[in-house]
């Protein structure tokens, strides 16, 4: 047997809900937002929990000391069924539809082409444009018993007719074949021939043209071929003149041949698109003596590619001869003078005893480091020594004292718990008692007069056992949230607007616009509920006309709260035991005692501090203040 209580995101309870534990436990939490329900050991832990209601669900639930609490929360969506077909009505499975709603989703169909998404609340008729499938175009959508029935058909690609290439029209050969003896190179040639016309030409005129072709390509290799004579070396210049002039000469031929290169890739890829457009119009003659120039091309290009390597050999020969005639290291040191030598070994010599001196020094230097590191290691652990000698002492001088002081501090809290359990139980007791003579009574009470009386011992009853478990709760405080004031004092201003008007006193909350603070909501509830419900019972003992007003502002660094009343306020006397367990301040007070104590106790986990400021018969303020966030 296990009881059941359902609260909303406020902490307040949910009545007269109905749940499902587990797809199969039925119950309702009644008028109270509680429930009784048996499970078998099998039942346990609580898989799932279901809410009737399909506009609410479940957030969270927990199961502790055979209290199963749920969170009950307002949904924002709904689970919407869609099913995708082709023209045909059979089901399309397996491909990815996206949808774009509220926000927007990516699900794959299932077998059956069906998908399960979560849309919002307002969100009833679809239409074609929130939905994309791949490969397929969609043509309707049907709302049929609530599943969203969409029509797909599958694209089929359109190959789009090839536009007819436009052959370019060419000139006739007779006003352009003038111009191709003066052409100086083949760039020009190539330029005056791809106007001609080359369908009709005449052989003779193909023969003129192939003369000018080879003409202008041998002309072409052997310039490429061509070296500039280097410059005259004058006999009073210096070696690093003229061995700066040879390096100059050297970058300069490079250049010169990149840049052939680049010009010659350029003329072979225009010749290349030429012949691709022209070479089904020649003759088999004229193919044959253009194929004999292109293999006449390759020969010069291979015996130019060999007389550039038989050049750079011959120049790495000569410059290594160089190098070994006029600086051979060896040669250099055979021709060292008997002194110098000895001069060089005296400094060897020398760098090898200054560098073990420089080792040894850096030795002893590590060594007196790590010595003097472990003699001030030593001083420092001789006074930790002392400390705790020392320390060790002061404690056992003072260990009666410190016995003493927590045996007080002990006594002091089981004569508090002595209290509390009196008190409690003598609390308890006084309702009981009246129920018990109320029965006693009830053959001379109408039913309804012994109903109400019954109602409002046990109301009383109720009221203390749940201050007593607030009690219980505040040192162990769970659920901690960011609340926003405004929200906080509409709810305050719900609860306490009936008890106000009916005793005449004017109820006034004022905040700070978008003021909030991350808290446990449960005791920042509390301690405004007891410090309004104390404000609003003793401003009506007022003989004027009274006024509570609760402020919210944001201090330096705090968020304060403030409630006034304009009541009998506070004697001198009463004000240092107002915050003791079970003490009534006014003898006409119906309450237990507990609600300022209730008060204290929440600051210690609120981390929060009171202040009350109280003159008798004019006003009574108490400030409360509260870090931002915890």
């Amino acid at each position: 047997m296990i009881q059941v209580k359902a609260f909303d995101a406020s902490l307040q309870p949910v009545r007269n809900i109905d749940l499902t534990l587990n797809k199969k436990i039925k119950l309702n939490t009644t008028g109270r937002g509680v429930a009784m329900v048996t499970l078998n050991e099998t039942d346990l832990p609580i898989q799932s929990v279901d809410v009737a209601d399909q506009t609410l669900e479940a957030a969270s639930w927990n199961l502790s000391k055979g209290v199963l609490e749920i969170l009950i929360r307002r949904k924002n969506y709904r689970i919407q069924t869609a099913a995708v077909q082709d023209m045909k009505g059979k089901p399309v499975a397996g491909v990815e539809i996206v949808y774009s709603g509220s926000r927007k989703l990516t699900l794959k169909t299932d077998n059956d082409g069906r998908v399960e998404m979560p849309v919002g609340l307002e969100e009833t008729v679809p239409t074609v444009a929130q939905f994309s499938i791949n490969e397929y175009q969609i043509n309707r959508i049907e709302v049929r018993e609530g599943i969203w029935n969409i029509t797909a058909d599958k694209n089929r690609l359109v190959v789009a007719p090839k536009k007819e290439e436009q052959q370019p029209i060419l000139k006739s050969y007779t006003e352009e074949i003038i111009t191709l003896d003066s052409a100086k190179n083949l760039a020009e040639f190539y330029k005056v021939l791809r106007n001609i016309n080359m369908d009709n030409i005449h052989d003779s005129v193909k023969t003129k043209i192939d003369a000018r072709f080879n003409q202008l390509l041998t002309t072409l290799v052997q310039t490429s071929g061509q070296e500039n004579e280097l410059p005259v070396l004058s006999g009073d210049s210096s070696t690093t003149g003229e061995l700066r002039a040879l390096i100059l000469r050297a970058s300069e031929e490079g250049r010169e041949l990149e840049r052939q290169r680049s010009e010659f890739d350029k003329r072979i890829a225009a010749l290349g698109q030429r012949l691709s457009t022209g070479i089904a119009n020649m003759d088999a003659e004229t193919r044959n003596r253009l194929l004999n120039d292109i293999v006449l091309l390759e020969n010069l290009l291979q015996e130019n590619e060999t007389r550039f390597r038989n050049n750079q050999d011959d120049y790495k020969q000569v410059i290594n001869s160089l190098k070994e005639q006029y600086f051979n290291i060896g040669v250099l040191e055979d021709k060292l003078s008997e002194s110098e030598k000895l001069r060089l070994e005296d400094q060897r010599i020398f760098r090898q005893r200054l560098l073990l001196a420089l080792i040894l020094g850096i030795i002893f230097t590590i060594l007196i480091i790590l010595l003097a590191r472990f003699s001030t290691r030593l001083r420092k652990q001789k006074k930790q020594l002392i400390a705790a000698n020392d320390e060790v002492r002061e404690i056992n001088e003072n260990l009666e004292n410190i016995v003493e002081r927590r045996t007080q501090l002990l006594q002091a809290a089981n004569n508090e718990l002595d209290t509390f359990l009196y008190r409690a139980a003598h609390d308890l007791r006084t309702p009981v008692a009246s129920i018990f003579g109320l029965i006693n009574l009830s053959s001379y009470l109408s039913l309804n007069e012994l109903v109400e009386k019954v109602k409002s011992s046990t109301e009383k009853m109720d009221r203390l056992l749940g201050r007593l478990n607030i009690i219980s709760q505040i040192n162990h405080p769970v659920g901690l949230a960011e609340i926003k004031v405004s929200d906080l004092f509409n709810q305050l201003k719900e609860k306490f607007s009936i008890k106000a008007s009916a005793t005449n006193v004017q109820l006034i909350f004022s905040s700070q616009p978008d003021l909030k603070l991350t808290t446990y909501p449960n005791l920042l509830t509390q301690v405004l509920n007891n410090l309004i419900e104390n404000a609003i019972f003793f401003g009506a003992l007022s003989e004027n006309s009274a006024r509570v007003e609760v402020i919210a502002e944001s201090d330096i660094g705090t968020i304060q709260f403030t409630v006034i009343d304009t009541g009998i306020g506070i004697d001198p006397d009463t004000r240092p035991n107002i915050f003791k367990m079970f003490y009534k301040g006014y003898e006409k007070s119906e309450g237990h005692g507990l609600g300022l104590y209730i008060v204290h106790r929440c600051l210690s986990p609120l981390k929060g501090n009171i202040s009350v400021d109280s003159k008798p018969n004019v006003k009574t303020t108490f400030i409360v203040k509260f870090p931002p966030s915890l």
